[in-house]
């Protein structure tokens, strides 16, 4: 059965898939006389659901996921959940699914040079051929039932978000800089996403959306410089690749200094809700929890970039944006 539907699937890709795209898909993939552990040869092959949860990131779908609700209940408050949102969340997970499975996919090489064992495929748990499939039938997915359910409006935003990660994940994720700068809007444009699906069944005033477009600010921020931190975690296998990214032309210490200062640029931001909208909310001092993490990150990667500490960087900052986004979420309900 697996045979038949990689074989179906190949002859679509031979198809619709334009040639630049296509050699990249081959150049991306594994011969079965590489060295990775892939006990099941098949053309489709999954080791189990954890190693699935590893392709597509699960922690960061579920966040995609919380960041369209958030952005719902900041501007009409907890009724602000319904089923509109909730097929907006679920579009926000399958655009992550297919994100990150696709990535994986093409980075396979780097990955092993990198000795990236957390990536199953590099880990022999899923097979090359299911992680493109499992990538490129989530944003299908993503696409349907947004397309369905949701206004037109905010059909064309998930369509749009389909094609920036697909362009991301094909074209641009080696372009210095213009990577990293499209990861951090997608870790931004969800908390609009869900503020404008509720905006789209009411009619709010535009100051409503300013905590939204402040906290989708911060994320930016907060998103670029952990990409930037993780192009610092992986310059060896994109030297190896010829991956032009920040830190292989400016080097490790400036990449690290630059990433520090989008963390600082967030903090800086995230004291204007303290002056505006949020004056006088004791739940938002909560923030402060946050900023607090993100300098003790900048002044441990300024200090040492061995790869340790910057995976180690990386997990803390989410769990700093996390705190951020209770801080957001009380403020706007309490």
């Amino acid at each position: 059965m697996f045979f038949a539907v990689s074989s179906v699937f190949k002859i679509f890709l031979e198809i619709y898939i334009p040639m630049p795209i296509r050699k990249l898909l081959k150049r991306a993939n594994i011969s079965r006389q590489d060295s990775y552990k892939i006990k099941n040869r098949s053309s489709f092959f999954i080791k189990n659901l954890d190693s699935f949860f590893k392709l597509v990131r699960v922690e960061h779908a579920i966040m995609y996921a919380a960041a369209v609700l958030i952005g719902a209940i900041i501007v009409g408050g907890v009724n602000a959940i319904s089923d509109l949102i909730i097929i907006g969340a679920l579009s926000a997970i399958f655009i992550e699914f297919g994100a990150f499975a696709l990535n994986d996919y093409i980075d396979v090489k780097a990955d092993k040079i990198n000795r990236r064992f957390d990536r199953p495929i590099v880990s022999g748990e899923i097979s090359p051929n299911a992680a493109l499939i499992i990538g490129l039938v989530s944003f299908l997915i993503a696409n349907l039932i947004s397309f369905i359910y949701l206004p037109e409006s905010a059909f064309y935003i998930v369509l749009a978000f389909t094609i920036l990660s697909l362009a991301y994940d094909f074209l641009l994720k080696n372009l210095p800089f213009i990577g990293n700068v499209i990861i951090a809007l997608t870790m931004a444009i969800p908390f609009f996403f869900g503020a404008f699906i509720y905006s789209t069944q009411f009619n709010i005033s535009s100051s409503v959306f300013q905590p939204v477009l402040c906290l989708s600010s911060i994320a930016f921020f907060v998103g670029l410089g952990r990409e930037i931190i993780k192009d610092i975690e992986d310059i060896k296998g994109d030297k190896f690749v010829g991956g032009k990214t920040l830190p292989t032309i400016i080097g490790k210490k400036n990449a690290a200094r630059f990433a520090v200062i989008l963390f600082f640029i967030s903090i800086i931001l995230s004291t204007v809700p303290f002056f505006t909208f949020f004056a006088g909310r004791p739940f938002y001092f909560i923030v402060l929890i946050t900023d607090a993490m993100l300098i003790d990150i900048s002044l441990h990667v300024l200090r040492d970039q061995s790869l340790q500490n910057l995976r180690k960087a990386r997990k803390l900052t989410l769990v700093a944006i996390g705190i951020g986004l209770i801080s957001f979420l009380l403020a706007s309900l309490l």
